[in-house]
């Protein structure tokens, strides 16, 4: 059992410290420099980035999320706590952006 949670533990790391640093360097770094940029250069690199970084993504959220709800099943005590507390986020952020990403684009051309 305890060997279980030793996987479990070495697995759900580096898949959510990725996915933390991916969104800690959007946040960071991506994001404030849309402003610098006229919009016709922010959309295409946009586009681009997004194909890029998509299987990327599309990866590490559920890998995230099931090395920690596994890690909150097959823990006791003390890592079921976080480890629930760390799945519960990271799965409402892939249904937001599964939602947005689905929702009908809104431009008028």
């Amino acid at each position: 059992m305890r060997t279980r949670v030793r996987y479990l533990q070495g697995a759900a790391l580096p898949a959510t410290g990725l996915l933390a640093g991916a969104f800690g360097y959007g946040a960071a770094n991506v994001v404030p420099t849309f402003g610098a940029v006229p919009l016709d250069v922010r959309l295409t690199f946009h586009t681009t980035m997004m194909k890029v970084n998509e299987p990327v993504m599309q990866s590490a959220m559920p890998l995230a999320i099931l090395t920690t709800f596994g890690l909150a099943l097959a823990g006791r005590d003390l890592p079921r706590r976080p480890a629930s507390g760390a799945a519960a986020p990271a799965a409402f952020v892939l249904v937001v952006v599964a939602a947005v990403a689905a929702r009908p684009s809104t431009s008028s051309r």
